[in-house]
């Protein structure tokens, strides 16, 4: 029965235009990205035909591996979609538990599927909203820059790889396999980014208003970041571990890992609290 419930509520996730509004939002923000850097490096190329090494100097040739949207460090467009994500994964999906309670559609649903079906198969699929926004966005801009900037490995000497450096988590596998390392780094993105969305609407079930269903996850995640950033503690902090470039060396996987499995933790027992025990009558 659970996975008739899985299909159901994939069904419904599918038919939410906010699905498509976040990963448009995401898009167009990667494709900004996009354009800067094709601007950018047509001035380059410009000057140096005008003035050759002489004034340019020389350098290392454009990459993909740091001009792909989360390993870019000269632009301002990657902090904006991070800064948005919580936000954009919570619209399509976090909410409709909330709704479903106050429209009644519960009600109707466990005429066909057990209850504890249909709330595993809500998280199951809140979850996977969060996921496949994130994941979208992050594999379009990286085969959107692919198409622009040869994929050359990074080099530790340039300076031009943050990622590189020798304090940065999987520094090695970045070296040697770069494209593993970002697509791991894509995984580890979208799997979080999931996690708020499932947050949101694990917090979201304590109120009645689809709306804070929505936010709560949000403000939650800016509020640990923002708290982490004062003490302060830069490598704890999601909004600075979940960037693949690693703005600060330092960062561990044992901790991205931890503090996932405490937040899940978290909102899965919350949700267990307040709806675990109820039957349909009282929802």
């Amino acid at each position: 029965m659970f996975f008739k419930s899985l299909k159901m509520e994939l069904y419904r996730l599918g038919k939410s235009p906010m699905l498509y509004f976040s990963v448009l939002v995401g898009i167009v923000i990667s494709v900004w990205l996009f354009i800067v850097q094709l601007q950018d490096l047509h001035k380059h190329q410009e000057l140096t035909a005008l003035y050759g090494t002489v004034k340019e100097g020389l350098y290392y040739p454009e990459s993909l591996y740091n001009h792909f949207i989360g390993l870019d460090h000269e632009n301002g467009q990657p902090q904006i979609l991070y800064t948005l994500f919580p936000i954009l994964l919570s619209l399509p999906f976090s909410a409709s538990y909330c709704i479903d309670r106050k429209t009644g559609y519960i009600q109707n649903v466990v005429t066909r599927v057990p209850l504890g079906a249909y709330q595993r198969a809500k998280l199951a699929v809140t979850f996977f909203s969060g996921f496949i926004v994130t994941f979208t966005v992050l594999i379009f801009s990286l085969v959107l820059t692919a198409t622009a900037f040869p994929a050359l490995p990074p080099e530790t000497i340039t300076n031009y790889f943050m990622a590189a450096y020798e304090d940065c988590m999987m520094q090695k596998l970045f070296l040697s396999y770069p494209l593993l390392y970002t697509i791991i780094y894509i995984l580890i993105d979208s799997c979080y980014m999931g996690l708020v969305a499932l947050l949101s609407l694990c917090i979201g079930i304590f109120v009645s208003q689809p709306y804070i269903s929505i936010t709560s996850g949000t403000i939650l995640y800016y509020a640990v970041s923002f708290l982490l950033f004062a003490l302060p503690l830069y490598t704890k902090n999601p909004y600075v571990f979940l960037l693949p470039k690693q703005p600060f060396g330092g960062i561990s996987m044992i901790v991205i890992v931890g503090e996932f499995l405490i937040v899940l933790i978290f909102g899965l027992t919350a949700f267990r609290i307040k709806e675990g025990k109820k039957d349909v009558l009282s929802i």
